[in-house]
């Protein structure tokens, strides 16, 4: 593994700016113009094999070359849906803590009212952006925000200045038309700087976000004070919608089948080196055919649901690729930290299938073969295709699996961190607390203004990517994790996990038992140790026992299926 370095005078400047800034106010420190900006870009329910230089076909070159002059992450875990991934990323804060033990869609009565699970970022947390922005940052955001809908808890409350964002989970990508998720609505909602904005037709959010993005760069290009802006973009959300050009790049591609897509991007992992020569095939998810068992005119209309994935994520990196092109016509990208990650695994829901057929149709008319994609299309691709994104990982969104937590994850900065790449145990709360060393900030304890906080329960990883320890996480230390019922519980190259009884009815095995595995060796969960090692499993469960008391987990219960909710509407 190659490591992470940071050169001794930057290393000096650095942490002289930070002791400078405790005594000094930002505009009076010297740190305040020698921290390097911030770039944080998430993508939304990718796959770990979406990005070229994860193993995709997609063709991703803008990420692909952050890849090749920054440190990739192949072990990098987040939740396994989007807000409490988002809450996690921005407060270093477990999720049954900040507001996000479920997600506000799919609360159940337990839950309701009950501290940790109000559904949206509570005020028990302080998230990074605001910090930053006390010590002299500039802050912005652009895209999904997904973390509180009522005024004093949208993104411009929540610590940054600049802001357009979409506020709800998930929409149409082409105009206020909302998806549909949990509640079959009417309508978006969009902010720039706090107020209600109505949002122009006919763009796509990767143009508009990436537009927004850049003005917002451009009007204080000329500060001598650093950055950090979050891009938070709604691909590959469904609806996956892209320009027909992008989508016209796929459409033979994928019709080789989800059997022979999968297995080329295992080969090509293989090939990258971050799989063995010999790692095993895992089984098709349950209820997956054999691609040629389906009859051609099936074969036709799933080849172009997953053409309108790819060609959504070429669209993607084409307009992070302007962010970046800005950021060096600007003398700003070289003293840039980038970076990329996903908040979960791939989505296998497919909302317009099982119970709001007549909505969709109504409000998303293309439904032609040749127009799947296209704006006014709502496309989604189910487990078949999902299992290709998450490639040799098991299950997808909302498991706790690896397939659902394991996302790829890109940091670039060559002056401090050499390129390669690493598979180095992270959770994103990690980040968190190594995005305020970086910049210099320490996070507040246990008070902020007046109000008692909960404290980060991250680990920075700058001693790992500066080289001053060969592992970012000691053997003994762990991490407990859980939401939708599907709970897991990590410590050295062991994982425990339990997957929510409600899976039983999608085939999933062993759902609703405790199973055991060592991640190093088996990183597609394919040999459950839990008979071979039952004393290590169990104390592994006990640890998790130990975490769901302090955080105050409360089970949603063995009726809960947010299949349903996704598919029907409350």
């Amino acid at each position: 593994m190659k490591r992470a370095i940071i050169t001794p005078a930057l290393l000096a400047l650095l942490f002289a700016g930070c002791t400078a800034e405790k005594s000094q106010t930002p505009a009076d420190s010297a740190s305040a113009t020698s921290r390097p900006n911030i770039l944080l870009i998430i993508g939304d329910d990718m796959g770990f094999s979406d990005v070229g230089a994860f193993g995709s076909e997609v063709s991703t070159p803008n990420l692909d070359a952050l890849a090749d002059e920054g440190l990739s992450f192949t072990n990098f875990h987040v939740g396994a849906t989007c807000s409490p991934t988002r809450s996690l990323l921005l407060t270093g804060v477990d999720n049954h803590r900040n507001g996000l033990g479920n997600m506000h869609e799919f609360l159940v009565e337990a839950q309701r009212g009950q501290p940790g699970y109000e559904g949206y970022l509570n005020n028990s947390v302080v998230t990074i952006a605001t910090l930053m922005r006390d010590a002299g940052y500039r802050t912005s955001m652009v895209g999904k925000w997904h973390l509180g809908a009522d005024e004093g808890f949208r993104p411009h409350d929540r610590g940054f200045d600049q802001t357009y964002t979409l506020i709800q989970g998930a929409g149409d990508n082409y105009s206020s038309t909302t998806a549909g998720e949990g509640e079959l609505s009417e309508s978006l909602t969009f902010t720039a700087n706090g107020e209600i904005v109505e949002r122009p037709d006919g763009i796509h959010s990767n143009e508009l976000y990436a537009d927004k993005l850049i003005g917002f760069l451009d009007s204080e290009q000329n500060s001598d004070q650093p950055f950090f802006a979050y891009m938070s973009t709604q691909t590959a959300h469904w609806p996956h919608q892209a320009p027909r050009e992008f989508i016209d790049k796929y459409r033979d591609v994928y019709s080789a089948g989800w059997d022979v897509v999968r297995e080329q991007r295992i080969e090509k992992l293989k090939a990258l080196g971050i799989l063995s020569a010999d790692h095993p095939a895992s089984p098709r998810f349950p209820g997956v055919p054999a691609w040629d068992a389906l009859p051609p005119e099936v074969q036709l209309v799933q080849a172009n649901r997953m053409a309108a994935y790819g060609g959504m994520i070429d669209h993607m990196d084409v307009h992070i690729g302007r962010v970046i092109d800005h950021l060096k016509e600007t003398g700003q990208y070289d003293n840039t930290i980038i970076i990329f990650l996903t908040d979960n695994g791939p989505d296998w829901s497919q909302p317009n299938v099982g119970g709001g057929e007549e909505w969709y149709n109504d409000k998303y008319p293309k439904t032609a073969v040749e127009e799947i994609g296209l704006e006014g299309s709502f496309s989604s691709y189910g487990p078949p295709w999902a299992q290709v994104a998450a490639a040799h990982l098991s299950g997808f969104k909302t498991f706790s699996t690896e397939g659902g937590l394991r996302v790829p994850f890109i940091i670039r900065y060559p002056e401090w961190f050499e390129a390669g790449r690493t598979n180095e145990f992270v959770y994103v709360t990690d980040l968190s607390a190594t995005l305020l060393e970086i910049a210099g900030v320490e996070h507040p304890g246990t008070s902020y203004e007046g109000r008692e906080i909960f404290p980060m329960n991250a680990k920075s990883m700058l001693p790992f990517l500066r080289g001053e320890t060969s592992t970012h996480r000691g053997a003994d230390e762990w991490l407990g994790y859980e939401l939708f019922g599907n709970s897991a519980v990590f410590q050295g190259d062991y994982k425990a996990y339990r997957l929510g009884a409600w899976l039983q009815s999608a085939g999933v095995q062993n759902a609703g038992q405790w199973q055991l595995y060592n991640l190093e060796a088996d990183p597609s969960e394919l040999h459950n140790l839990a008979e071979q090692e039952p004393e290590r499993l169990a104390a592994l469960v006990a640890l998790y026992a130990e975490y769901s008391e302090s955080v105050s987990v409360i089970d949603v219960g063995a009726d809960f299926n947010p299949v349903s909710v996704i598919a029907g509407g409350k």
